[in-house]
């Protein structure tokens, strides 16, 4: 991930070296302009910043302006610095947010749905349930081998996952054997 922000801090122009030094801030009005800003007129490029702000922050109000941009994402570049903080430990904290903005901002995540089915069985059951959206988001989009592979996934993991989930994994291949 070092190696990662060292690479993706040359990529950035002036701008968003501006946009990042206010969001590091610490002033809750000013990152809130300035996510404002980055919906308006943004690139994708900025959403590690995001992605750590709601990390750090406890200021529900910058929670909120960092998941409304999130949710309103409409670049499928973006997919690039989600899927990665996805898998990366360190975010399981706000996985559940930046699970629901997969759905909410119709990127098409289809090629990841391995992903998505493995947080579905491992995570919460709250964010089992983003993940579950975004999954049958996908089920049009899936090859029929990937339907196999994902449905064995899924019955496997039938058998281990807690019993609250139980139905909800029952559901989900419900949904994808009718479809």
């Amino acid at each position: 991930m070092e190696q990662y922000n060292k690479d993706h801090n040359k990529q950035l122009g002036e701008t968003e070296k501006k946009q990042i030094s206010i969001l590091r801030s610490g002033n809750s009005k000013a990152i809130i302009d300035t996510i404002d800003e980055i919906k308006g007129r943004g690139r994708a490029s900025i959403l590690p910043e995001i992605f750590d702000l709601l990390l750090i922050t406890m200021d529900q109000d910058v929670i909120a302006a960092c998941t409304t941009l999130l949710n309103d994402l409409k670049i499928d570049e973006a997919s690039e610095y989600i899927i990665p903080v996805l898998k990366d430990q360190k975010y399981i904290p706000v996985r559940q947010i930046l699970v629901s903005s997969c759905w909410q901002s119709g990127i098409d995540f289809h090629t990841d749905y391995l992903l998505f089915a493995e947080i579905f069985l491992s995570d919460d059951y709250a964010t089992a349930i983003e993940a579950f959206t975004v999954l049958e988001n996908c089920i049009g989009e899936l090859t029929d081998r990937d339907i196999v592979q994902l449905t064995g996934l899924l019955e496997s993991g039938l058998k281990t996952v807690p019993a609250e989930k139980k139905a909800l994994v029952s559901e989900l291949l419900l949904v994808i054997r009718s479809y």
